[in-house]
C-alpha cells in the first residue's frame, strides 16, 4: 500500500482458527473422549464397589444392583463430558456418546466372564444410554 512516499505494509492477523465449528470430526472425536471418560469411571467406581463388597463380606449376589448404578452415574459422566464442550444437542449427543463406553465395557466383561449376553447386560444398556441422555442435558444447561 501506497501513502504519501512511505509504502506501508499490511499486518497480517495469524490467528489459528479451532475446530469449534460443530463439525461432525469434531463432535465425533468429543463422543470418543467422552466414552474413553466414563469407561475410567467405570471401572474405578467398579473397583471401589468391589473394594467395599469384599470388606463387608456382602453376597456376590448384590454386585448385578450395584453394576446398574455404577452404569447409571458412568452414563450420566459420559453425557456431561460429550455436550460440555459442544452445548448444543443434548439429549441425542449424550445418548449416542454411551454406546461406545457400553460397548467397550461389555466387551471387557464378557471376555472375563466368557459367558454370552445377560439380561443385566441388555438392562445396563438401557440405564445408560437413559442416563446419558439425562447427562447430556445436563451438560447443556448454559
Amino acid at each position: 500500500m501506497y501513502r504519501g512516499g512511505i509504502f506501508m505494509a499490511k499486518k497480517r492477523k495469524n490467528k489459528k482458527k479451532k475446530n469449534t465449528d460443530g463439525g461432525i470430526g469434531f463432535i465425533i472425536k468429543k463422543a470418543a473422549v467422552a466414552a474413553a471418560i466414563s469407561v475410567a469411571a467405570f471401572a474405578v467406581l467398579s473397583l471401589i464397589a468391589a473394594f467395599i463388597i469384599y470388606k463387608k463380606d456382602a453376597s456376590p449376589e448384590s454386585f448385578p444392583i450395584v453394576f446398574l448404578v455404577i452404569s447409571g452415574i458412568s452414563g450420566i459422566i459420559c453425557g456431561i463430558a460429550a455436550v460440555l464442550p459442544i452445548k448444543r444437542n443434548g439429549l441425542v449427543l449424550g445418548m449416542v456418546s454411551t454406546l461406545p463406553a457400553f460397548l467397550v465395557i461389555f466387551a471387557a466383561i464378557t471376555a472375563i466372564n466368557k459367558t454370552p449376553v445377560s439380561s443385566t447386560g441388555w438392562i445396563s444398556l438401557g440405564i445408560m444410554v437413559f442416563c446419558g441422555g439425562i447427562g447430556g442435558i445436563i451438560g447443556n444447561k448454559k
